[in-house]
């Protein structure tokens, strides 16, 4: 199945607001859960050449539209002197090792040159690499210790895909004790559909969202 372009430079305000209508209309309101930059660490999941560059095996196209606000999150919140954490998704071992290869047949190798961090996922001096090889960054990473070691009690959240790493990453947070707000701008996915499904859902159950300007408005 072909990834849907369904969010674009042009669109991105527009559907965002939608995107925002749609959660507030099923969701209960929760005015209390709110983003602390000052105990929050920025997580950016699996922005990879496989998924974010658009000549990737697996490109999503939609998430074209999220590089500047994500690019913009990125600066604002190292400039506010905050924690940002990057996750990598790869395989050391055959297909027929893991479940996700029996799943879908086939796994992104880490050793691939598609496995790489693209921008703007740009490591900078101080961040943390995490690699990972399941769809939730704390199964089988330090990510849950350095956040508490950083005294960080919340995760903003962002990158690929909304529906699969970051939605299962959100979810691990929060059953682990951490508070978790999602860049509703910052993620794609493969469909819209799946996309605004898994936003909704979050929602619901575990987590804020907010758009990349609120969250730098906030880093003010």
């Amino acid at each position: 199945m072909r990834a849907e372009a369904y969010l674009t430079s042009h669109n991105r305000v527009e559907k965002t607001h939608r995107w925002q209508e749609e959660i507030r209309a099923n969701t209960p309101t929760r005015d209390h859960w709110r983003l602390e930059p000052g105990a929050a660490a920025l997580l950016v999941v699996d922005v990879q050449r496989a998924f974010c560059d658009p000549a990737g095996s697996h490109a999503l196209p939609a998430f074209e539209a999220c590089v500047a606000p994500l690019a913009g999150l990125i600066g604002a919140w190292r400039a506010a002197g905050r924690p940002v954490v990057f996750s990598r998704h790869g395989h050391a071992h055959p297909p027929q090792h893991s479940v996700h290869g029996r799943f879908y047949g086939n796994v992104l190798d880490a050793r691939d040159p598609e496995a790489a961090l693209v921008p703007p996922a740009c490591p900078g001096p101080g961040d943390l690499v995490l690699d990972k090889d399941t769809y939730d960054a704390f199964f089988g990473t330090s990510l849950a210790d350095h956040l508490r070691q950083l005294r960080c009690s919340q995760i903003l959240v962002a990158g690929v895909l909304t529906h699969l790493c970051v939605e299962s990453t959100v979810r691990a947070g929060f059953v682990q004790g951490f508070e978790p707000f999602v860049v509703i701008d910052g993620c794609a996915s493969s469909s819209e559909r799946l996309h605004l499904g898994a936003l909704v859902a979050m929602a619901s159950g575990f987590s804020g969202m907010l758009t990349a300007g609120q969250a730098v408005a906030l880093c003010r």
